[in-house]
């Protein structure tokens, strides 16, 4: 193959670097060990639902064979239903099979791609890894291996697929296409990938024995039921469907202690084998060009969510693109010359600035024991230990794909493909009109810099406003006290700590799985967290009061402004409404955690019993009372007939909802449910970006002031 089409590899002498690490061979170890005692574990079961299944049989036959009659008929029909039923639950998997759904995917083959398919061939061969089943373009800025189970892929040999994104390709160049290419067949070769099939389809068993209802479950449902016919027979009979449900869950229980002894063991390998894929990246491109390349991708990612998130908001207007990757690459190169990042070939070129600027700050650092990825600062001391070089291609990874466009559009279809309407007409969005709308709704929305980040990514505190006038009078207070560095600087750091306070809590409680964690350099076991989290809570305390102390200062100082200008009253009525707004918006928003809970609930509980129901039926009741109490609240609100770019030509009431609240008056209904899922979130979406509006308006109006105090 041409080398402009494959870039050259790094010359090297010694591949020692390539061999499995000693902490590498311990995982396989420790997942080998928890995968034999899955299989031990699970043989007993079997073993056991045997002997279950043999004693029922010789038990109905014994009761049939002492005496015929009705009882003695239901019972040993009964604990003959018991003995088929516990053995059934415990093979069905076996039928299973997992396939991977394909509905975000085009597979593509040489015919499409020659040269694509080319550059894989000889990938492979130099990193002496299996070539692929199949080849798949999914939509994203990813990468990955997948392959089709069942249970007899723990026998038989399965062969993987390699599916990859449109995002990824339009984020790097050619060699850190290669790259990334090298570290997924390197996840190909890996021995220890059987393992992950193992692990894999152990999951699938456990989840579809724990999880799933299916048949099997309808069965014992309707067995269940027969009790509630009124014949003593069916009591009889069905009272050992009870019995057979609660030997179920006890199975289930301890399959999901084995599922998290052993997922648990194989994302600690799972860390280890990205470790070896980036090696093997690596030896195949160079130590630059695999570093370059995990930049890239976080832009990419960054670009491609900013994509979509506008596309999101543009198909509510029916405006759409007929060209993703086109977009996303215009706005890789808008986060350019945001962040005055250099490029190469419309690339960025990611400093170490920039990089350590896309993490989250955070106090705390604590490994993840369920995370299957080392973090970006991680992969990069480990690529950092082996220093290769190779002449690097800046050429875009698309130079590999045949006709780039007409598979951009193609995958825009797919993307689009639930999303709108066939009846209905969209006006289809270039390029350059996207970004124009930016600019100017950034020019709408953001704050003068004049205030240096003081309002940045927050919403006002709660302010007595009538107390605060009457201090107005005696208060000397001038812009720069308020706005400077040192404050914006103290009021990231106070909602880093509520982040940081929200991680601490869920190590406390068990939602992150870590035995230690450091704070501030210093480590602490999970047993001490408590200790750090209240030290924590008093110094997030005092930095509330002092933000809001500061907010008060705030209005005061503008107050005092349009006092001078006579603009108190149109001063005011701006503070109300962003005021009353916050509150609307903090209103429907506990709305919304509310019917987000028993969507959760209901999605992962899809069926109640008659014992359940009353408990489903009065949530519902609450749900609704609570919309309709909050509903009739803002009927009672009056705001300003205009807020900026917002039109509320009826009132305020209608603008949220203009029909009643779903009647979940009479408990669950999930058309009625579903409804009200919706108008929550319809109401809490128009009442925050209201908000958002109206304290864009009131900093704007306050730039005005400041502005002619100045001038006079």
């Amino acid at each position: 193959m041409s080398n402009r089409f494959y870039p050259s590899s790094p010359l090297i002498k010694d591949y020692t670097f390539l061999k499995p690490s000693a902490s590498f061979i311990k995982n396989v170890g420790s997942v080998f060990t928890a995968i034999l005692l899955f299989a031990g574990s699970y043989m007993f079961l079997v073993a056991v639902g045997v002997l279950f299944l043999y004693l029922c049989v010789l038990g109905a036959i014994a009761i049939l064979t002492a005496k015929i009659h009705w009882i003695t008929l239901a019972l040993a029909l009964g604990i003959l239903a018991f003995g088929v039923m516990f053995f059934a639950f415990l093979l069905k998997f076996i039928f299973m099979v997992k396939r991977n759904n394909h509905e975000n995917r085009l597979e593509i083959n040489r015919n499409d791609h020659p040269k694509l398919f080319d550059f894989i061939d000889q990938l492979t061969n130099e990193v002496q890894a299996p070539k692929p089943k199949k080849i798949f373009l999914i939509p994203d800025v990813n990468a990955s291996v997948f392959y089709d189970s069942s249970f007899w892929s723990m026998f038989l040999p399965v062969r993987k697929n390699l599916q990859i994104g449109m995002g990824l390709i339009n984020t790097v160049n050619l060699s850190e296409f290669k790259a990334i290419m090298a570290h997924e067949f390197g996840h190909f070769s890996q021995r220890s990938m059987k393992l992950g099939s193992y692990v894999y389809t152990v999951n699938q068993i456990i989840y579809h024995l724990v999880y799933i209802r299916d048949k099997w479950d309808d069965t014992l449902d309707s067995w269940a039921d027969s009790t509630k016919s009124g014949n003593t027979f069916m009591l009889v009979f069905g009272f050992f469907a009870i019995i057979t449900r609660a030997l179920v869950n006890v199975v289930r229980s301890i399959l999901d202690t084995l599922y998290q002894f052993i997922n648990k063991r194989y994302m600690a390998l799972s860390r280890e084998m990205e470790y070896n894929a980036d090696l093997i990246a690596v030896s195949a491109a160079g130590t630059e060009t695999a570093i370059t390349a995990l930049r890239r991708i976080d832009v990419g990612n960054a670009a491609y969510s900013r994509t979509l998130g506008y596309l999101n908001e543009a198909i509510q207007e029916d405006k759409l693109t007929d060209n993703v990757y086109s977009l996303q690459k215009s706005f890789i190169e808008r986060i350019c010359t945001e962040n005055n990042l250099a490029t190469s070939n419309s690339l960025p070129i990611v400093d170490d600035a920039f990089a350590k600027k896309m993490v989250p700050q955070s106090r705390i650092v604590y490994r993840d024991q369920w995370a299957s990825h080392p973090d970006q600062d991680e992969r990069e001391a480990n690529i950092k230990t082996v220093n290769l070089e190779a002449q690097i291609s800046d050429d875009s990874a698309w130079v590999l794909f045949d006709n780039a466009e007409k598979w951009q559009k193609k995958m825009t279809n797919v993307l689009y493909a639930s999303a709108v309407e066939a009846e209905k007409k969209y006006a289809v969005l270039d390029d350059t009109e996207v970004h124009q709308d930016i600019d100017e709704k950034n020019a709408r929305y953001e704050f003068p810099l004049q205030y240096k980040g003081f309002y940045n990514n927050r919403f006002l505190y709660e302010i007595d406003y009538s107390a605060a006038i009457n201090e107005a009078k005696n208060a000397e207070l001038n812009f720069d006290e308020i706005y400077n560095d040192e404050n914006t600087a103290q009021i990231s750091q106070y909602f880093n700590n509520i982040n940081d306070l929200r991680t601490l809590e869920q190590i406390r409680d068990k939602a992150i799985d870590t035995r230690s964690f450091d704070f501030d350099g210093v480590k602490y076991e999970r047993e001490d967290v408590q200790q750090v989290i209240d030290n924590l809570s008093t110094e997030i305390e005092t930095q509330k009061k002092w933000l809001e102390d500061l907010d008060k200062k705030a209005f005061l100082y503008h107050y005092g402004l349009s006092e001078k200008q006579n603009k108190v009253e149109e001063f005011k009525q701006k503070q109300g409404d962003y005021q009353n707004l916050s509150k609307e918006r903090d209103k429907y928003l506990q709305l919304v955690h509310q019917v987000e809970e028993w969507m959760y609930r209901l999605r992962t509980k899809q069926q109640w019993d008659e014992y359940e129901m009353p408990s489903l039926n009065n949530g519902m009741i609450e749900l609704y009372e609570n919309a309709q109490a909050a509903f009739s609240e803002s009927t009672k609100l009056s705001i300003s007939p205009k807020i900026h770019q917002q039109e509320i030509n009826d009132s305020y009431s209608n603008y949220l909802l203009s029909e009643p609240i779903a009647d979940l008056s009479s408990g669950f209904e999930q058309g009625q449910f579903i409804k009200i899922y919706n108008q929550i979130y319809g109401m809490y979406n128009k009442a925050n970006s209201l908000s958002v509006e109206s304290l864009y308006e009131l900093i704007k109006f306050q730039s005005t002031m400041i502005i002619k105090s100045e001038i006079k």
